[in-house]
């Protein structure tokens, strides 16, 4: 599946691969959720992949979430790869969003004291960032950014 700057594959890991080189590999069974939505332009979707990789893997990560933005003419394509992917894999936590139908809740936050924090508490400076993109990204998606 074909990203905006990220190439998604599938097999026995999910490949993400930004244009920059970056990637992260998951265990495809670690994926726990699959959100789909409208944003910028029209036919333009985000994708947000929620993992719980648990012990088996490498980086020890208790929560992994990535979104990856879909251009309009890559938008069936990416339906078809979250269907597959659901369906191979029996993901159930699954929204998807047509401009009609309501989106699932955002993830919650992982509380402060939690094991799953590599480096926690987070700095005021980062605390600020999150507040700020938390609320740029309800306002872009119309929704409330104090869930």
């Amino acid at each position: 599946m074909r990203g905006l700057d990220t190439l998604v594959t599938a097999g026995q890991r999910l490949d993400f691969r930004w244009a920059d080189g970056n990637l992260l590999s998951m265990a495809p069974e670690a994926c726990v959720a699959v959100y789909g939505h409208s944003f910028g332009q029209e036919g333009a979707l985000r994708l947000v992949f929620r993992f719980r990789p648990g012990d088996a893997e490498p980086n020890g990560a208790g929560h992994v979430t990535v979104s990856v933005p879909v251009a309009p003419e890559h938008a069936q394509d990416a339906w078809q790869f979250v269907q597959n992917l659901v369906g191979v894999h029996g993901i159930e936590d699954v929204a998807w969003t047509d401009g009609h139908a309501v989106a699932a809740d955002r993830p919650v936050r992982i509380p402060q004291d939690s094991q799953d924090w590599l480096a926690a508490p987070a700095s005021p400076r980062t605390e600020e960032l999150l507040s700020w993109v938390t609320r740029n990204l309800a306002d872009a998606d119309g929704r409330d950014a104090a869930r």
